[in-house]
Order: structure tokens, then C-alpha cells, then sequence
């Protein structure tokens, strides 16, 4: 009986484990899905329709924003891959579903965007999609720094130095514009997310801002680097607390 128990248990492992490891390899290998591949500079483009105008330009413009991190690496190769009608968006929307996803070094696009007005909308709201790039190519940055850790980390940590390198250029705003704005957000109806919009136009969700806020205080005041708040156990309350008292004191 018990022999018997041992073989089903490790049947159901091997299965597991196969299951897994096909999952792991359909994830990596993106280009089994699609048609066609560009390269442009560090990018590899999947895709299977022609590529929108306007793309190269907000790819070359993305490139060259988060060139400026002291985390880029010029030789690594990042595979874009586009929703224009291959299956691999939707099977990894099942895993998470967004404007976009990145994981390892892939970018996983996951709407058609209006690349010739550069925009992204997400609930009625613009996002600018140079930013988006940016922000989704810097994920791909932080894996090869941070490895599976970026899965368990705080948000803060992973989308507010993604929105701080991506932003610098988009929306170049001190660290005290961006903490008034967050300060105002707070203090709107709650309604599934709360957006908080800039001058321009354009704008994020209020968890995004506040991550945000938070590293840029960390690198601009405190002169962290990036790695140091990878690796702090700073809460986001004890932060959050700094950050006030900093806010009250400054002109």
C-alpha cells in the first residue's frame, strides 16, 4: 500500500514538474507564437502584422531614457513582444494581465496602443506611451539586478523605480510637485484606483505615484542608490514618516 502512495505521489510530481517546465519554456520562447521578427538596436520585435508607425520612434525614444539609469546595460537584448493578433499576450494575461508585462528580459504587450498619438489609455485615461516602454524595459532591468526577487518585494520598490527612471524625461517633476500631487490624490473618492493626473495631461495610478515619491526621496535625499533599496527593510509607514517631516521642513 504504501509503495503504491509513494509511485501516485511521484506521478503527481513528474506531472507537476512537467507542467511547470512546459509553462517555464512557452514563457521564454515567445517567438514559437509569432510570424515575424524585427531587431532594432537592443530590441527584438515580435510580431505578426506589419509594425505601427510610430513605433520605432517611441522604442528609440524609450531606449534612450532609460540609457541614463545607472543600472543599463548596452548589451542586453530585450524581446518586445506585440498584441497584434498572436495568441502569447493572452496566454500570458492569464498569469497577470496589464497594459503590458515584463518579466526575465521580455516585454509582453498586452493592447493595440495608438503608436502615431503616443498613447496609452487605460480606464478613460492617457498614459504616455513612451513612458510605458520605459517603464516596462527597466522591469527587464531590474530582473538581471535583482532576480526573482522583484516577485516578493514590496510594489513600491519595482514600480516606483520603474515610474522614476521612466518619468524623468515624460514628466520631470521635483520631488516635492510629485509629493503635492500625491497629497491631493489622497484625498479623493476611492474609486477601483485612484488617477492622478498631471498638467500635461497624462498621469498614473496613485499606488505607481506613491512608489514613485518614495524612491525618489530615498535617491534624491537620502543619496541611496538602487541597490541599497532593494536591500533595506524600511517599511513604507517609517518611510512614509520621513518623507512628511522632510515635506514640512523643506521650502
Amino acid at each position: 500500500m504504501k509503495s503504491r502512495i509513494k509511485k501516485i505521489v511521484l506521478g503527481i510530481l513528474m506531472l507537476l514538474g512537467l507542467g511547470i517546465g512546459s509553462l517555464v519554456a512557452v514563457m521564454l520562447n515567445p517567438q514559437w507564437f509569432y510570424q515575424q521578427s524585427t531587431t532594432r538596436g537592443n530590441f527584438t520585435i515580435l510580431h505578426n502584422q506589419a509594425l505601427p508607425a510610430g513605433a520605432d520612434s517611441i522604442l528609440n525614444h524609450a531606449h534612450q531614457i532609460v540609457q541614463y539609469s545607472p543600472h543599463y546595460l548596452p548589451d542586453y537584448r530585450i524581446t518586445i513582444c506585440m498584441d497584434d493578433g498572436s495568441s502569447f499576450p493572452r496566454w500570458i494575461e492569464r498569469l497577470k494581465k496589464g497594459r503590458a508585462v515584463s518579466y526575465a528580459n521580455i516585454v509582453v504587450m498586452q493592447q493595440a496602443f495608438d503608436y502615431e498619438k503616443g498613447v496609452s489609455i487605460i480606464d478613460g485615461h492617457l498614459w504616455d506611451l513612451t513612458e510605458l516602454y520605459a517603464h516596462e524595459i527597466t522591469h527587464c532591468y531590474q530582473f538581471k539586478l535583482a532576480g526573482f526577487s522583484t516577485l516578493w518585494l514590496p510594489l513600491w520598490k519595482i514600480e516606483g523605480y520603474a515610474e522614476y527612471n521612466s518619468r524623468w524625461v515624460v514628466e520631470p517633476f521635483s520631488l516635492r510637485e510629485r509629493y503635492t500631487l500625491l497629497l491631493e490624490s489622497r484625498q479623493k473618492p476611492t474609486q477601483g484606483f485612484r488617477w492622478t493626473g498631471t498638467a500635461d495631461g497624462y498621469g498614473s495610478p496613485e499606488s505607481y505615484l506613491e512608489g514613485l515619491v518614495y524612491v525618489q526621496y530615498l535617491l534624491e535625499q537620502e543619496n541611496w542608490t538602487y541597490p541599497q533599496i532593494l536591500e533595506s527593510e524600511i517599511d513604507a509607514q517609517a518611510l512614509e514618516n520621513k518623507l512628511k517631516a522632510w515635506y514640512e521642513k523643506s521650502p
